[in-house]
């Protein structure tokens, strides 16, 4: 039975024996005798289970009344208020106690065992066990959980409040302690807020999601967020049974049908509908229309399969549609109770944004629902030409939800002023003496809405109010309005329009000197009888205290009113000149999370009148009051070059114009003491490095200056700080060589590829904050998408003068692939894109309404036909100057359909990674931005294990993964390569299960684990370590005898091992079930034995056992054993086994006398970056200490009393060293501080653990990432990577090659430094002759890695021929390619075994291609195939090859008509003018490294 509040437990039943029992957690306490305790006889338990079961739950439990009784005091009651020697009847009271505060729903009590029960009583526990039996005899059906009647919601604020008030709970009586003996309140509360668990909670709680903040729509989407995991639910994804994913009758209405993720989530994270309600409880209910009474209604959710419920859209005549408990079926009008409103209050806020919703495919839904959420602002914004009618009124949900993120004006008035981020707005009829002037309020509370008007001066107070069900009657509380004096009117409001309506007086006693009223309160809408039982009710007179009095009952609604007026009417006096005054926010450049801002333009100035409703600014996601987060495009559907394969399209110049988007960037400067901020003094050191005009945009401090225009690289903040040994240095013993300049430059650059201006600057004693706005026309490898999951990346910008034109010679703005609307279903995408065409003829937009019920696509025809409009249109290339007929002859697709630009951009997926800098643990250091190394984890190992590509492998796990200083000093000067060290991640991973007292013992290929026992522990060890001091505060010396003592350890940098010895032996806490299961011992039968005799008690047990005789009795055992006896006999045979082939006794391997402590150099201690006198310490060395001070403790004890104690404090503190057990310390828990094991294994989850994050995934050296766009001009065998990513990548390769053709080492870093083209031209040949390997996340198999050429490329995204796709399962739609150089020359044959053209063959069907073409290029072959002109028998003759291609150019000869070259070209004639045909890319030989070279 779960619980509102209180603690859970479940009442089971054990169907063999036929008896009823309480469980809480693993224990199981006989319920018969707990009742009969609790006052229930004999024969009212028979009359719920009948006289057989009854009679044999008496014979089995009945003299076990006390026991029975004893166990569950001791279960529920606190430990600290049990008493030692306390009554039957104490227990039983105490017992009663405890199930009255257990607070149940009554309305899930009700489902499941047919009377509601607000709190656990005997009568609830006597129906469960009917319901138990009868659901095991098959009489009942088990419950359906998935049923939203049996789930609750709740939000995170409901989450945080619960635990405020635990946290105030437990705080109380420490504030109450610390107040003793100080009158200063500061002195006893702690300054900070919030404990470790609320922090927690707020931070990493699965329900502390925190929205990307992309645009309105997503922070909406985000708030109707609704998650079966976390606090209350369901721990994790994997424990998601496959039924909770499915879609739930219960669900409809309340539940978005559609909005899920497509990830593992699916199923899990969900979406409230715009019409879902929730009352104070956590139920949903959906508005329906109740057929019998003729009203409007809310019905709960859990009860729609228990109703006959019809679809909405439907004439309520004959048969209709409709739920009939749960299931979908035709019904005669007569059965039908209720019936759903509207279709859309099935769908949530993005969802209601799709038109023509049922002529799109369920997950192309889901990513059109997505991407609203996605899209930027654009500076030329667009209300969509078609968009979707609201469920409420006429007005589309583009409009509705445009209102909502702009300033209204709540009254009628005229705008005073405008200051401070407010409007403020003098109310009509009113002066800055307020008169009392009423106000009319409409509330709509369930099925009942009723209409109150309130004089001025008393507000509204809670407006997020929801229905709080306080009895078992169909009517709730709703808190109403609050008077000038504190008063405030409470609403229990029925459901009956002529029900009684009345008021009470609420009282308080004054202590025997009479009574004062307090409140208000107000009963409407009630039927008699609920009348009376209101009255009733525990809740209106459980406090002697209080009492309800002065009964007024009122006639109508209308008597109702003047009573509120005449008794809550204030008359206020001005006290300022704001009186009377409403205040109305709007935002100035609000910065939202994601880059991207709000800002509301106003429309209004003081002076100006407004009326209710009124519009008072509009915002950068609306135009003229309407959602507009995208633009109308001109879209043809036709193939482009092959540039527009599968999800790829292709845009004209004006378009990436017309899709500039509008950011904001937020960069921060953190200032230490070391900061000295002074323009003069930075420009007398490192002036000759910037321009004039840099320094011009700064201020005399050296920041940018508000409404400065800053342009890549530019300076943001002119930081400089004192050149001095830094801490580490001085930790690490190291000396600067020299101190070249007394100041060392600590800047901060404008680093992005647009131009920005400075919106703000914010300048506090930590910190600068900068915010920056820029507008970003749309870039090649930039993500477009539609409202129906249509989604590409730009493969191509064409020049307005080159671009497609349509049949009234207007650009158009986008080419799509006609493919791939037809293979993803699409065709709402399609009916858009025709009726967008009528929008835009007659300047007015197409409000659709998506219940509608016709043929979608014969109302698109209908609607073309009537406006006189063709779908498509013959189209004009302008470079070939010919007509583009389509397919049929009958012209091309054309129309508009609204277009959004995406967040996800080129410039988030491009990273171009050289070599170095390394982090703490010497791998390529992951910092972020277009730097950042990318890596390779285990189902990438898999794929190039598939490969055979052993030399690869070993580059990945040795030379590019780890700081190798020496090798590529060697590969740069042409020295023979020096031999790869082991990883530092693996010595450091060794070290990390040494710590752990876990031996890694290596026999040729294999890895064993073993008990590290102590004669290994000492033979590694250099010393003992005498006591728990670090390094010394004044000079960060290592303190001798400590953790880094110089000869024991090394020092700060040590790679000695050292060890801890213990004042008594100790159960090695990482092989404590081994010992449990070899002494027979239970987890606290381990833990008794531990605190009365030690280690030395499990040394001498274990002694005892003689393995191979206990290995033999064990085989014999196991010849008759079974289940759980069976498997711990398996397990300790295998203990025993593994301690024979080594040799090692098991007093030896479990028990140890010292713990081993791993070198320095995997512990470290470093100073904070920003604050060296802060320092950074390892978990180890924290856990050392703590080790230690437990250490101390239990030799410094003398009665044998607290020595159990401190025994077993010890071993805790061991265990969580070596991260088998939690840390008992309340601060270090604090600090997430974690043990060996769980740091290697990962806490929560392993993609967090050292093994996962280390040692399975890999950064790399010379890698790279950037989005893939389709380019035909490339062969199968090359991939087009950005210039700047080849430069970053290839730098020591291109040194490497200057060098040996006698270019001295630092001249030719010079030379790639400033792109010489000497450089060049090495960087060229490296391309030619080191071909990368690129791969696309998953990486499911080996097609997934394959090798290519490199060729320079502008831009920052990576062009791949299209034969790639099917391995790499490329689209275009954003995929990223992460891009590896090999090094070495077997790297180097390794790679060019991986060439696509290597590997054509399908690895399960030989005959099946990997490679071949696919859309743009079939499409090509297809209309090759299909040409008129081939129908011609006429043959063309031509002189040239020249003249042949200007006669195709021009229409004057087709694909297949036959032709004649009277002269014919030598081959070296014809690559020339190929070759020649081809337009040169900046100042590479692009086009000749497609082409190849002339002999091939």
């Amino acid at each position: 039975m779960l619980f509102r509040s209180g603690k859970n437990f479940y009442v089971g039943m054990n169907p063999e024996k036929g008896t009823f029992h309480l469980e809480y957690g693993t224990s199981k306490i006989p319920l018969y005798p707990v009742l009969r305790a609790l006052g229930v006889p004999h024969v009212d338990f028979a009359k719920y289970v009948g006289d057989g079961v009854a009679d044999q739950n008496k014979a089995v439990h009945g003299k076990h009344l006390e026991s029975a009784t004893d166990k569950l005091y001791k279960k529920i009651v606190h430990p600290a208020l049990i008493k030692p020697n306390a009554t039957l009847e104490e227990k039983v009271t105490a017992i009663e106690g405890k199930f009255a505060q257990t607070a149940m729903d009554g309305s899930v009590s009700k489902q499941t065992l047919g009377t509601a029960h607000d709190k656990v009583t005997p009568i609830a526990l006597l129906e469960a066990t009917k319901r138990l039996l009868h659901t095991h005899e098959g009489k009942q059906d088990i419950d359906d959980a998935d049923s939203l009647g049996f789930k609750t919601f709740h939000s995170v604020d409901d989450f945080f409040a619960e635990r405020m008030k635990l946290f105030a709970r437990t705080w109380l009586p420490k504030a109450k302690m610390r107040f003793q003996g100080r009158d200063k309140i500061r002195e006893a509360i702690t300054p900070q807020p919030f404990t470790d668990t609320l922090k927690r909670f707020v931070t990493t709680s699965t329900l502390a999601a925190v929205p990307t903040g992309i645009n309105p729509i997503e922070l909406l989407d985000h708030a109707v967020k609704v998650t079966t995991l976390g606090e209350g639910g369901i721990p994790n994804e994997r424990a998601v049974p496959y039924e909770t994913r499915m879609l739930h009758p219960t669900q409809y209405g309340v539940i978005d049908l559609i909005r899920t993720p497509e990830s593992s989530h699916a199923g899990v994270d969900l979406r409230a509908t715009v019409a879902a309600h929730r009352d104070e409880k956590g139920h949903l209910y959906t508005p329906v229309y109740d057929v019998k009474r003729k009203l409007d209604t809310y019905i709960q959710a859990g009860d729609v399969n228990q109703k006959v419920i019809a679809f909405p859209h439907q004439k309520l005549e004959g048969t209709v549609d409709a739920f009939v408990k749960g299931k979908v079926m035709k019904v005669p009008v007569e059965d039908v109770q209720y019936q759903f409103k509207h279709y859309a209050q099935t769908l949530s806020p993005a969802t209601s944004l799709i038109p023509f919703l049922h002529s799109t495919q369920g997950n192309r839904s889901i990513m059109g629902a997505k991407m609203q959420t996605q899209s930027l602002p654009l500076l030329e914004r667009e209300a969509p030409y078609v968009q979707v009618k609201s469920h409420s009124s006429d007005k589309s949900y583009e409009h509705i939800y445009g209102h909502t993120i702009l300033p209204t004006a709540p009254v009628d008035g005229t705008v005073e002023k405008i200051e401070g981020g407010w409007i403020h707005i003098r109310p009509h009829g009113t002066t800055k003496k307020a008169e009392d002037r009423p106000t009319k309020f409409k509330k709509t509370l369930g099925p009942h809405t009723f209409h109150i008007e309130i004089p001025k001066g008393v507000q509204h107070y809670s407006p997020s109010a929801k229905v709080h069900m306080t009895t078992s009657a169909d009517y709730g509380y709703l808190p109403g309005y609050k008077g000038p004096d504190g008063d405030s009117l409470d609403f229990f409001v029925g459901d009956h329009d002529d029900g009684v309506i009345a008021c009470y007086d609420k009282q308080k006693n004054l202590d025997g000197k009479g009574w004062k009223t307090t409140d208000t309160k107000f009963c409407v809408g009630m039927r008699p009888d609920d009348h009376k039982a209101w009255l009733a009710h525990p809740s209106m007179n459980k406090n002697p205290a209080i009492r309800f009095a002065n009964e007024r009952k009122f006639k109508d609604w209308d008597a109702l009113q003047e009573h509120i007026d005449e008794h809550f009417a204030t008359t206020k006096t001005a006290a300022d000149e704001d009186e009377g005054l409403i205040k109305v926010p709007y935002q100035d450049n609000f910065p939202f999370p994601s880059k991207t801002y709000l800002h509301h333009t106003l429309e209004v100035k003081p002076g100006d009148k407004v009326t209710k409703g009124q519009r008072l600014a509009d915002s950068n996601f609306t135009r003229d009051g309407v959602l507009a987060l995208g633009k109308n495009l001109r879209v043809a559907y036709m193939a482009w070059h092959g540039l527009n394969s599968n999800d790829a399209v292709v845009i004209s110049e004006s378009c990436a114009r017309k899709l500039t988007s509008e950011h904001v960037y937020r960069e921060v400067y953190p200032i230490t003491h070391k900061i000295e901020l002074n323009k003069n003094k930075h420009h007398v050191y490192y002036g000759a490095q910037y321009t004039p005009q840099q320094y011009a945009a700064l201020d005399e401090h050296g920041i940018v200056k508000v409404g400065a225009k800053v342009h890549q690289h530019d300076l943001l903040v002119a930081g400089l700080s004192k050149a001095e040994i830094s801490g580490t240095d001085l930790m690490l013993g190291r000396i600067s060589k020299a101190l070249t300049k007394p100041w060392r430059e600590v800047a901060l650059h404008w680093e992005h590829g647009s131009i920005g201006e400075v919106a703000e600057v914010v300048k506090t004693s930590t910190q600068i904050a900068i915010l920056i706005k820029t507008q970003e026309p749309m870039q090649v490898g930039d993500k477009l998408a539609g409202r129906y999951g249509n989604k590409g990346v730009v493969a191509q910008i064409v020049p307005d003068a080159e671009m497609i034109r349509d049949g009234e010679g207007n650009v158009i703005d986008v080419i799509m692939t006609s493919a791939g609307v037809v293979s993803r279903i699409n065709p709402g995408q399609i009916v858009e894109t025709a009726v967008g065409k009528v929008a835009h003829k007659t300047g007015k937009p197409i409000i659709y309404n998506n219940a509608a019920g016709h043929d979608t696509v014969q109302w698109a025809k209908d609607l073309l036909k009537e406006h006189n409009i063709k779908d498509k249109e013959m189209l004009w290339d302008p470079v070939r100057k010919r007509e583009i007929k389509g397919g049929d002859g009958k012209g091309v697709f054309v129309g508009h359909q609204f277009i959004f630009k995406l967040f996800k951009s080129t410039e988030t997926n491009f990273a171009a990674h050289g070599v170095g800098p390394y982090d703490i643990n010497e791998q390529p250091s992951k910092k972020g931005g277009e730097e950042s190394p990318k890596g390779l984890a285990k189902m990438e190992f898999d794929a190039l294990v598939a490969h055979d590509v052993r030399n690869i492998m070993h580059e990945a796990s040795t030379i590019r993964s780890q700081k190798n200083e020496e090798f590529w000093k060697a590969l740069q000067l042409g020295q023979p390569l020096p031999v790869a060290k082991p990883a530092f991640v693996f010595n450091k991973f060794t070290a990390l299960l040494e710590g752990a007292g876990v031996k890694m013992h290596k026999e040729g290929s294999k890895i064993k684990l073993l008990p590290k026992t102590d004669k290994d522990i000492l033979a590694m060890s250099s010393g003992a370590i005498l006591n728990n001091k670090t390094v010394s505060a004044k000079n960060m010396q290592p303190e001798n005898g400590g953790l880094f003592d110089p000869l024991m350890t090394g020092g700060a940098q040590g790679t000695k091992y050292s060890h801890i010895p213990l004042h008594e032996p100790m159960p090695n806490p990482v092989f404590e079930e081994p010992i449990r299961r070899l002494l027979g011992l239970t987890q606290t039968g381990f833990q008794e034995k531990l605190r009365e005799g030690g280690g030395a008690y499990f040394k001498k047990e274990l002694a005892k056992i003689n393995i191979p005789s206990r290995i033999a009795k064990l085989r014999e055992d196991m010849k008759t054993a079974s289940g759980a006896s069976l498997n711990d006999m398996v397990k300790q045979v295998k203990a025993l086994q593994a301690l024979q082939s080594q040799g090692i006794s098991p007093q030896d391997a479990y028990v140890i006398s010292n713990t081993p402590v791993v070198p320095p150099m995997f512990r470290p201690i470093l100073p904070m970056p920003n604050d060296p006198k802060q320092l950074m310490v390892a978990d180890a060395n924290k856990l050392y200490a703590h080790l230690m001070d437990a250490n101390t403790v239990l030799k410094s004890t003398v009665l044998e009393s607290d020595r159990a104690k401190h025994r077993e404090h010890l071993y805790n503190a061991v265990g969580a060293l070596f991260g088998t057990h939690e840390v008992a310390d309340d601060e270090l828990r604090g600090q997430k501080v974690k043990g060996f094991l769980t740091a290697i294994s990962g806490q929560g989850s392993p993609k967090g653990g050292f093994f996962q994050r280390k040692i399975m995934r890999r950064t790399q050296d010379v890698s790279g990432r950037g989005t893939a766009v389709p380019d035909v001009n490339l062969n199968m065998d090359q991939v087009g990577l950005p210039e700047e990513m080849l430069w970053q990548m290839y730098d020591r390769f291109i040194i490497a090659r200057l060098v040996r053709t006698g270019y001295p080492a630092l001249l030719a870093r010079d030379m790639v430094t400033k792109r010489h083209p000497a450089a060049k031209d090495a960087l060229m040949q490296e391309c030619k002759e080191r071909p990368v390997y690129i791969n696309r996340a998953p990486t499911l198999h080996r097609y997934s890695i394959v090798s290519a050429f490199p060729v320079p490329v502008l831009g920052k995204t990576i062009r791949v021929n299209p034969f790639i796709e099917q391995g790499m399962n490329l689209d275009y739609d954003g995929d990223a390619l992460q891009v590896h150089a090999p090094v070495t020359a077997g790297g180097i044959a390794d790679s060019h075994k991986m060439l696509l053209s290597n590997q054509l063959m399908s690895d399960q069907t030989r005959d099946k291609l990997i490679a071949y073409p696919q859309h743009e290029a079939i499409l090509g072959v297809i209309h090759a195939s299909q040409s008129e002109m081939g129908k011609s028998t006429k043959t063309h003759t031509f002189d040239t090859h020249q003249d042949l291609l200007t006669a195709y150019r021009k229409g004057g000869v087709g694909l297949n008509d036959k032709v004649t070259i009277t002269t014919p070209m030598t081959k070296k004639a014809e690559y020339e003018e190929i070759r020649a045909s081809l337009e040169p890319l900046d100042d590479f030989p692009y086009h000749e490294m497609v082409l190849g070279p002339l002999e091939d």
